[in-house]
């Protein structure tokens, strides 16, 4: 039995699993069992220094592959600005750049067509419409995703010098209890899983050759709910339908697929130590509507989050 599947689901259903006998439908609904979903990422952090499927090494050299942000507008924040300098003065010479609305459209529309410009423009706030940008680069481009709001304090190589899989995932832990992000220690030093807080991956930094598989699902499941949000005419959901709860859904449900010898396994690696290279501010921003985490109406589109 698949460990990383340990505790996430009733040993039947595993079985008829890994016999394949589990539908397209039927797969998509296991991801949505939350518990399951918690349970299968913190089996994922622990057992990081584990190979979780094929490595990409000797195809792709991910550390040197461009970083990208995104800011909506031409002007950044001064506050925010010194914090992407980080980056652009970091990354020595592995390329960066940052995009805005008007370029994400332009690229948005270069790649897929007007359809998805719609979806991106559907995208209700910034924060969003940089979940929905950072999807549609990395699947076409590849490359490095970080967040306006994240520093770094450290050496940009120790970063990105285990990155030879084929995406890079960043782990994210929330007390349910507390309504507190746990620390990286904390989460390290806590021996058991705990029901009580929330396990997933967060959606920056985000590493990722191009064409990814995982990166192809978050896509389509974006698109998927943003038409849906659009048909219904109601918004969509940022953490849930774009943000960090699509890709964990997404690398959970490629992980199934595996399982059940319906597709070749992704390299999956763990961003580890992500305390001693990047750091989150914060900025003068979120103390006004552009946080959608203290922004009540947007934050509770559809239910709100959990985080």
């Amino acid at each position: 039995m698949e460990s990383l599947l340990a505790h996430c689901y009733d040993p039947r259903r595993l079985d008829l699993l890994e016999a394949g006998r589990v539908s397209e439908d039927e797969l998509v609904t296991m991801t949505e069992d939350k518990a399951a979903l918690s349970r299968f990422c913190y089996n994922v952090m622990t057992q990081s220094g584990s190979k979780v499927g094929m490595a990409a090494a000797e195809r792709f050299d991910l550390g040197a592959l461009s970083v990208v942000q995104f800011w909506d507008t031409d002007t950044v924040p001064d506050d925010v600005g010194a914090a992407m300098r980080t980056w652009r003065e970091g990354t020595r010479g592995a390329g960066y750049t940052l995009f805005n609305d008007r370029m994400a459209e332009a690229f948005i529309y270069g790649h897929y067509g007007s359809d998805f410009v719609g979806c991106y423009r559907y995208c209700h706030h910034p924060a969003m419409r940089a979940d929905y940008f950072r999807l549609a680069f990395l699947l076409a481009k590849g490359g490095v995703y970080i967040d306006a709001d994240d520093i770094l304090v450290g050496d940009y190589e120790n970063l990105v010098r285990s990155l030879n899989d084929e995406i890079v995932i960043c782990p994210f832990v929330w007390d349910e209890a507390a309504k507190r992000t746990v620390p990286e220690l904390e989460r390290k030093q806590e021996s058991q899983f705990r029901r009580d807080w929330k396990y997933y991956f967060n959606n920056a930094p985000l590493a990722s050759v191009p064409h990814n598989r995982i990166i192809e699902l978050a896509w389509a499941r974006a698109n998927a709910r943003i038409n849906s949000a659009r048909e219904d005419k109601r918004l969509a959901n940022i953490h849930y339908d774009t943000g960090p709860e699509n890709l964990t859904r997404s690398i959970l449900l490629q992980f199934l697929n595996s399982v059940a010898g319906g597709e070749k396994r992704v390299g999956l690696g763990v961003f580890d130590d992500i305390s001693e290279t990047v750091v989150t501010r914060h900025f003068q921003y979120k103390n006004d509507d552009r946080n959608w985490r203290t922004n009540k109406p947007i934050y509770d589109v559809n239910g709100g989050s959990s985080s």
